[in-house]
């Protein structure tokens, strides 16, 4: 069995980003960090310290989940980093890929 795609997935400050980064260097795997998809909309809601809103968020996460299908559909293997905390965010990124692993890092 192919290794699946997989999201690492936190809050903010986990470490996912480093963690994915070490991960898919050591595999040879394609890595994804989510924050390179916001529009610029988003990023500077952001910067100027607002939270997005589950509508901020409609086209990000549509532009990751097209990612996640276009490497997919190369044969390519993805660790991706994404906060997706929501169910619905999950939803909308596996919805269509049944191989698509989230793995939910805590730091304590």
């Amino acid at each position: 069995m192919a290794h699946p795609n997989v999201v690492f997935m936190g809050v903010a400050g986990s470490g996912k980003s480093t963690v994915a980064m070490h991960y898919a260097k050591g595999r040879g795997f394609a890595f994804v960090e989510a924050d390179d998809f916001h529009p610029p909309a988003n990023v500077a809601k952001m910067q100027s310290g607002q939270p997005l809103t589950d509508e901020d968020r409609v086209g990000w996460l549509g532009a990751m989940a097209q990612r996640i299908a276009e490497g997919k559909a190369r044969g390519e293997t993805m660790v991706i980093t994404c906060s997706a905390l929501k169910r619905a965010y999950r939803d909308e990124l596996s919805t269509g890929r049944p191989q698509l692993r989230f793995l939910f890092l805590r730091a304590a």
